[in-house]
């Protein structure tokens, strides 16, 4: 594994529907963006989500990920 040291936390809070996570994770993968941890977590219809990757993603796929129409709130720290 990588040193954590030039990683990326993304954090985004979407609808709990089947297929979304799978989106996102097929979208940095079509981008060679490795997912170095995740975490998710869901409560009724709301999902949180919080991955940690191994580099960071260009503005682009950042915005094409946010324009998920289920996505609520994107983060990137």
């Amino acid at each position: 594994m990588s040193s954590m040291e030039n990683t990326c936390r993304l954090t985004f809070i979407n609808d709990n529907i089947a297929g979304v996570l799978g989106d996102v994770l097929s979208i940095l993968a079509d981008n060679k963006i490795n997912v170095l941890d995740m975490m998710n977590k869901n409560r009724d219809e709301v999902a949180y989500n919080n991955m940690v990757l191994e580099t960071t993603p260009s503005d682009e796929m950042l915005e094409f990920v946010h324009n998920n129409e289920l996505l609520n709130h994107l983060q990137v720290i």
